[in-house]
């Protein structure tokens, strides 16, 4: 049976997620802050690892809601985020289950999901500039040198940067291209 693990959720979220599980014969796991420093293998159920004694405690980095997913194959786990947000279960934060992400602890997961949901906020911030500057593009005929230059430099940078990867670099790129298009 899938599972979902559900990190840090309010009671209203909790409901409608547990509704929609049952609905679709998922098992839901609730599991809060005190369970930041176990590895997500052990969290997940997975034979091998084992409870880690640690003392849970509030931490404002991790005041999101997170779920990750167990034993769905894949058509089946985005037509089960389909139906998320047909019922209106909003959950930003999410992650499968691999086998690199299982010896991970769930501290270490958190901060690496929160990192890329960060940086595609920013990676949709920026496209929608390209938009705008692309409608006033056509409406004018004309490209400006400065954006084109700067849309070159951006994805030279996200396609170099690999682990030397900035997400206060990619909001200077945003910033940049957010203002040469408000100035047009």
């Amino acid at each position: 049976m899938a599972l979902i693990i559900l990190f840090n959720a309010n009671d209203i979220e909790k409901e409608k997620l547990r509704i929609l599980c049952e609905k679709e014969n998922v098992r839901l796991k609730l599991i809060g802050m005190e369970d930041v420093d176990q590895k997500v293998g052990y969290l997940a159920e997975i034979d091998g690892f084992e409870k880690i004694e640690s003392k849970g405690e509030y931490l404002e980095e991790f005041d999101f809601t997170f779920a990750f997913f167990k034993d769905f194959e894949e058509k089946d786990l985005f037509a089960f985020i389909d139906k998320m947000r047909e019922n209106n279960v909003v959950i930003d934060h999410k992650a499968g289950i691999t086998p690199t992400n299982i010896k991970w602890t769930l501290r270490y997961l958190l901060e690496e999901n929160d990192q890329e949901h960060k940086t595609m906020q920013i990676v949709e911030e920026i496209n929608s500039y390209l938009e705008k500057a692309s409608k006033i593009k056509k409406e004018t005929g004309e490209e400006n040198p400065e954006i084109a230059k700067s849309v070159k430099e951006l994805n030279h940078y996200f396609q170099t940067a690999g682990e030397d990867f900035d997400i206060k670099v990619a909001k200077e790129f945003r910033d940049k291209i957010k203002n040469l298009v408000e100035n047009l």
